[in-house]
This record gives structure tokens, C-alpha cells and sequence, in this order.
């Protein structure tokens, strides 16, 4: 049983902005990969020649990878929101393990998509 004491209120408030940096860092990493995502969409045929097929290869396999990086973002999203309503103290804890797999494998395939965007553009970029 969760005491109410002051240290029970003050484990709740770091709890309650931990959670909400959570959020944000989700939704920073959704954004970012977008971004990626629609600029090299965008901007493909002036970053990658059609005749080099390997790089456009990475350079499609760094889209999957980052848009299965902004799934993830939202079932963290959907994770967290899981636990807003909730009054108990332990469901309030962004380090769950249904919080923080997602949130992590989300960190891991944006980084794994940048570099495979930058392995499918830097060889082109000297001009």
C-alpha cells in the first residue's frame, strides 16, 4: 500500500515529469525520423543518380527502417497514455518494460536509419 506521506507525493511528481520527458523524447524522435523520411523522399533523384541501384537499395531499407522507428514511437505513445489515467503509483512509472522497449528499439532504428541514409548519400555528395 503506497504511503501519503510528502516522499510518496514527490516520488509521484518526478514520476509524472519523467513521464512527460518521455513523451516528449518520443515524439522528438517521430518527428526527426519524418523529417528524414520525407526530405530524402523529397529530395531523392538529387541525392542519389538512378543508375546507382545499390544505394538507392540502402537508401530504401533506411525508409523501412525509420518508418518502423516512428511505429514504434507511437506505441510508446500509446504505452504512456495507457498509464494516464491510472492512480496507482507503479502504473505511473515511465521505466516499464512496456514503456521502455519500445522507446529504446524506437532510439535504436532511427540510429540505425540515419546511418544507412548517410551510407546511401555520402559517396554521392562531392559532386
Amino acid at each position: 500500500m503506497a504511503s501519503n506521506g510528502p516522499e510518496s507525493i514527490d516520488r509521484q511528481t518526478r514520476q509524472l515529469q519523467a513521464r512527460d520527458a518521455t513523451i516528449e523524447f518520443a515524439k522528438h524522435q517521430i518527428t526527426f525520423a519524418a523529417i528524414l523520411v520525407g526530405l530524402s523522399i523529397t529530395l531523392n533523384k538529387d541525392l542519389i543518380p538512378v543508375e546507382e541501384e545499390q544505394s538507392l537499395n540502402v537508401l530504401s531499407w533506411s525508409w523501412y527502417v525509420l518508418l518502423v522507428s516512428i511505429l514504434s514511437g507511437f506505441v510508446t505513445l500509446g504505452a504512456i497514455v495507457n498509464h494516464l489515467g491510472s492512480d496507482d503509483t507503479e502504473r505511473l512509472d515511465p521505466y516499464t518494460r512496456r514503456i521502455r522497449f519500445p522507446l529504446v528499439l524506437q532510439f535504436l532504428l532511427l540510429i540505425i536509419g540515419i546511418v544507412l541514409l548517410i551510407k546511401a548519400v555520402w559517396p554521392h555528395m562531392g559532386g
